[in-house]
C-alpha cells in the first residue's frame, strides 16, 4: 500500500534507494557528491559489506557532501536532505514510514544487507515517488527490487558498465 503524499506517516515526498556492491564505495562517493542541496528527498544507502566489518561508510560519504550523512538507526523517520548509511550485518526496510532494520540473512552467500529486500519494501510504501538507483557490481542483488519501482511507477537508474568497477 502507498502512503498519500500527504499521510502523516510520510516524512519526505520521495525516498531514493541507492544499492551497491562491496567495491560500490568510489561510485557511492562519486554519487553522493553530485547530489543537490535541496531535493525535498531523503537517500538510503545499502551497501553489501561484511557483516563483522567495521564499517568507516558513514564518515567516508559524509567527506563527500554537504548534506547530513547518519547511520541508520532502527525505527528513523527519513527526513529531507540526509543520507542514510545501513549498518553492517543488518537489513533494512521501510515501512510505515520509518526505516526499519532486520536481522541479516543467516545464509552465507546471501548479499548483506539486501538491495533487493529494500527495494521491494521501497516500491511498496512509496510507489510513483520511489526511486532506485543500482550501482556497481556482478550480482543479482537489487534487479528485483529494481523491477518492483519501476513497476510501482518509480524512477529507476542503473550504473553503466563501463564504468562500473
Amino acid at each position: 500500500m502507498t502512503l498519500d503524499e500527504t499521510s502523516p506517516m510520510r516524512a519526505v515526498k520521495m525516498l531514493i534507494g541507492i544499492g551497491s556492491s562491496a567495491g560500490g564505495l568510489e561510485a557511492v562517493r562519486e554519487l553522493v557528491a553530485a547530489l543537490p542541496m535541496d531535493v525535498p528527498a531523503s537517500y538510503v544507502v545499502v551497501q553489501h559489506m561484511s557483516p563483522n566489518y567495521k564499517s568507516v561508510m558513514t564518515e567516508l560519504v559524509a567527506r563527500q557532501t554537504q548534506l547530513e550523512v547518519e547511520k541508520v538507526t532502527d525505527g528513523v523517520v527519513p527526513r529531507p536532505n540526509v543520507i542514510y548509511i545501513t549498518p553492517p550485518n543488518n537489513d533494512i526496510i521501510i515501512a510505515d514510514g520509518k526505516l526499519r532494520l532486520l536481522p541479516a540473512s543467516v545464509e552465507p552467500a546471501a548479499p548483506k544487507p539486501s538491495v533487493n529486500r529494500f527495494l521491494m519494501s521501497l516500491a511498496e510504501s512509496y510507489g510513483e515517488n520511489a526511486m532506485s538507483i543500482i550501482l556497481s557490481g556482478t550480482g543479482s542483488d537489487g534487479a528485483n527490487g529494481l523491477q518492483a519501482v519501476h513497476e510501482a511507477g518509480g524512477i529507476t537508474i542503473a550504473q553503466d558498465n563501463d564504468s562500473a568497477k
